[in-house]
């Protein structure tokens, strides 16, 4: 077991270890997960506190053992979900990142400290969403809080944040000599992400949540066909096709509507930064149309509990090449309807007459939320939309009844299609549904003719290491020079066949080699003029050569990108067919 995934606080994250080049990298470190909901078990409480202990004690033993094993910390969105513990691994685990630096500056055989990365939006919104979970979880009751125990302070989270390197999307990032990183927009939340690891000659694609169809703020994933050895993803409650869109959108602002119709009082509990900006996009599209139709502003304005709720946020010109066009031309313009947007007046919530209120945080048991709730819980008429933090150990999760409907099994499905994996790892909470998402996702592979029929679905392990195959592809190397070309194309594909480590690495007979590619070039590009300068076939700005090594070198303009791309698929399967019949022989 060479290479493996481990699961770590039921979900909350992810270790990552290739023993061949003793590398290890922790994919995302949220905040463990309670799945005693699932169990009806009196014990469950007792189970998940053992869970959380047992949790941080491998955080920090993964920092700590024999000097320090960890190569890279993977942030993938600022979810407490998924960087809740980035403050209790940075600043709590008695490791002294300055220190380890300086010594592995000194002497570069001390290991590094490990690379926290994450994209520049995550680094700029985490710190301050973060903030605002934790004094609603382990803030004083009398500031809002619960006063629960916490692993780290509040001043620990923008010390931790800083210690992050944020990364540009599509930007290869090399952490050290067998690890390198490719973040790609994920479109399910600002700044989320995912992440493309390249670990010696395997390579793994996780994405931990996305959105492939966008939404009314953020553009959909932007995912390429990376065909990685095995993409890491989460199954949990992928149990159904959910409904469109279109459909839900219509469906939530019909209940809006009629609880405002019946003189009911909505209350919306958000984080300030988030699925807010969706929400409020979708209302105040739909207030605009009434007032196309009517004439008239809409008579029941959008209240906000708090000013620091911005619309649009000051984080979405950061992120301003993930957002739709629509967005962009609101941070152009800055000028919502300022008689739709207030904010609220807790002297209203007496009072009789509908409203519309966004309250924070989402966690429905802390602060401006928990006010709200009471005054108007009691009122049948009123309406309480649930549209965050419904995750299982909630009250939220008790009072919603489909969570975390982000990914469901037909957009599982829609990814293996289009990155192509070898393997399909899921993470799941309900064993019984992972049968039903292992047989769809197989079941719809079979009918799709872009992805290998031999790909393989299994289940991460819950208690010990899940195996990952790793890469058993003849050793191609893939050079790209480009000229005038601002695009961000991936540098380099490697993969090795390990059952011939040892043996001497086959030789290319570069004639034959790019004979056999200029006859496959000619097959299929017949409309464009091969020219051969030296070692060299060109079609247009396009140049491709290979080498004795079984590498192909390749350049072009900005302007024939589509073209090189197509020659690069041609020249990849070239050489796979002339490498095997020099096995054959």
């Amino acid at each position: 077991m060479s290479f493996s995934v481990e699961r770590l606080g039921n979900g909350a994250a992810f270790c990552l270890r290739d023993e061949l080049s003793s590398t290890t990298v922790l994919l995302g470190c949220g905040e463990a997960k309670d799945v005693s909901f699932f169990s009806g078990d009196d014990a469950g409480a007792e189970d998940f506190e053992a869970v959380t202990t047992q949790y941080r004690r491998e955080l920090k033993d993964l920092l700590k053992r024999d000097g320090g094993i960890l190569d890279a910390i993977l942030v993938p969105d600022y979810r407490p979900g998924a960087c809740y513990m980035l403050p209790y691994v940075a600043e709590k685990c008695g490791v002294s990142w300055a220190t380890a630096t300086a010594a592995a500056a000194q002497d570069p055989s001390q290991k590094q400290p490990p690379a926290v990365l994450m994209t520049h939006g995550t680094r700029a919104i985490a710190p301050h969403l973060l903030a605002e979970y934790w004094t609603g979880c382990h803030g004083k009751a009398k500031d809002g809080g619960s006063g629960l125990p916490a692993p780290y302070d509040i001043q620990d989270i923008a010390a931790a944040f800083r210690k992050a390197k944020a990364v540009a999307l599509k930007a290869c990032v090399t952490v050290n000599e067998n690890l390198k990183v490719t973040a790609y927009h994920s479109g399910h939340v600002a700044g989320g992400c995912a992440f493309y690891l390249e670990i010696g000659t395997t390579t793994v694609l996780f994405a931990n949540d996305f959105n492939l169809t966008g939404g009314r703020v953020l553009l959909p994933a932007q995912i390429p066909r990376l065909e990685p050895s095995a993409l890491i993803t989460r199954s949990s409650f992928a149990v159904t096709v959910s409904e469109t869109q279109s459909a839900m959108e219509r469906e939530l602002v019909k209940v809006i509507l009629e609880c405002i119709s019946s003189n009911g009082k909505v209350v919306i509990p958000v984080y300030r930064l988030g699925y807010f900006h969706e929400l409020i996009t979708i209302l105040l599209e739909h207030w605009q149309q009434m007032k196309d139709a009517t004439g008239k502003s809409a008579q029941c304005p959008i209240y906000l509990s708090d000013s620091a709720m911005e619309y649009p946020s000051r984080f979405l010109p950061l992120l301003s090449r993930t957002c739709t066009h629509a967005v962009q031309n609101l941070l152009r313009e800055r000028s919502p309807n300022a008689a739709d947007l207030q904010v609220f007046d807790w002297k209203r919530l007496q009072q009789p007459g509908p409203f519309v209120l966004f309250t924070g945080p989402a966690n429905i048991s802390q602060g401006d939320s928990l006010r709200a709730i009471k005054a108007v819980a009691s009122d049948p008429k009123n309406l309480i939309v649930l549209s965050e933090y419904c995750t299982p150990g909630t009250v939220n999760y008790l009072l919603y009844a489909d969570p975390e409907h982000e990914v469901d099994t037909k957009s599982i499905v829609q990814l293996v299609s289009r990155v192509a994996p070898r393997q399909v790892i899921l993470d799941y909470t309900v064993p019984d549904d992972l049968a039903f998402v292992q047989t769809h996702v197989q079941n719809q592979m079979k009918m799709d003719p872009t992805v290998d029929t031999s790909v393989t679905v299994k289940g991460v392990n819950p208690t010990g290491r899940t195996p990952i195959e790793p890469a058993r592809d003849i050793p191609l190397r893939i050079h790209k020079a480009m000229f005038n070309n601002p695009s961000d194309v991936q540098a380099a594909v490697e993969s090795a066949d390990e059952d011939n480590d040892n043996e001497e690495q086959l030789q290319a007979n570069v004639g034959e080699l790019l004979k056999a590619l200029e006859a496959s070039l000619i097959k299929w590009i017949r409309h464009l003029a091969i020219e051969k300068i030296d070692r060299w076939l060109k079609l247009r700005t396009v140049g491709v050569s290979v080498s004795t090594e079984w590498e192909v070198h390749m350049e072009w303009s900005y302007d024939d990108e589509a073209l090189a791309g197509r020659v690069l698929g041609i020249a990849k399967q070239v050489i796979h067919a002339e490498y095997k019949k020099q096995l054959a022989k």
